[in-house]
């Protein structure tokens, strides 16, 4: 009988080329793969995840499911995953779940972080803050986040087919600051591939005075990706957590 894993995993983006498995690229998936299915007794494995971050984006808590015909001990399963796979990939739970969960469909939202710079530049953060090193209006990036919130097509700022649904949920938009770290933490029931990015790229173009409040409504009408192509750095955002019912999820823990 096929048993479920759900793996909870954080990951320091900086050294791959996104989480999906790609052919003769170094990613998080292809990693924890390569070292799944040597615990496996060389079964190979087909990670789902609860969806998939870029080049350079890191992750607090990352979601993803693997089904072996096993029964693991899921301490010891964890203390081998976390012994054999590089230092840049931290397995920080393993539960056996219900073989109908799914880690994407099932969440019930997701919470992503970006971190920007705007004092010195600071060589030693450069792989995990975006290095603006510019003066940011705060009051107005967070005048223009409120048009953010709720349910809109967020085409624009994505890079969404023309099939694709666009249509997604921002529940809050929050904003903190420490010393010359400005911190944006995104909550919605999902992300398009970009979409925080863009996001952020556009409040900081209002914040450095370049875009009004008139522009973002704008763009946000026009459910066009070609019409706002500017992307904020990969390296500079964080995915913190998914959010899921437990009833759906049914955990079971040894």
């Amino acid at each position: 009988m096929v048993k479920v894993y759900k793996l909870e995993i954080s990951y320091d983006g900086s050294n791959f080329n996104g989480f999906q498995r790609q052919k003769e690229q170094r990613t998080v998936q292809g990693e924890l793969e390569r070292v799944i299915t040597r615990l496996n007794s060389q079964v190979p494995v087909d990670l789902i995840v609860s969806g998939r971050t870029d080049s350079k984006v890191h992750a607090l808590k990352q979601v993803c499911t693997f089904a072996t015909e096993k029964e693991l001990n899921l301490y010891y399963f964890k203390y081998a995953l976390n012994n054999a796979l590089p230092s840049d990939i931290r397995v920080n739970n393993v539960i056996k779940v219900n073989s109908d969960f799914h880690p994407r469909y099932d969440a019930l939202g997701k919470h992503y972080r970006y971190l920007i710079n705007t004092g010195e530049y600071n060589i030693f953060d450069y792989n995990y803050v975006w290095q603006l090193n510019k003066e940011l209006n705060l009051d107005m990036m967070i005048n223009a986040s409120k048009l953010l919130i709720g349910k809109h097509d967020f085409r624009t700022f994505s890079s969404a087919t023309a099939q694709q649904n666009t249509t997604k949920e921002i529940f809050s938009i929050k904003f903190s600051q420490k010393n010359d770290i400005i911190v944006i933490d995104y909550y919605g029931n999902g992300f398009l591939r970009y979409m925080v990015r863009k996001l952020t790229m556009i409040l900081v173009d209002i914040g450095l005075g370049k875009r009004d409040l008139d522009d973002l409504k704008r763009l946000l009408s026009l459910k066009n990706t070609a019409a706002f192509s500017k992307v904020a750095p990969g390296r500079g955002l964080y995915l913190v957590d998914v959010e899921y019912n437990k009833g759906v999820c049914d955990e079971k823990k040894d």
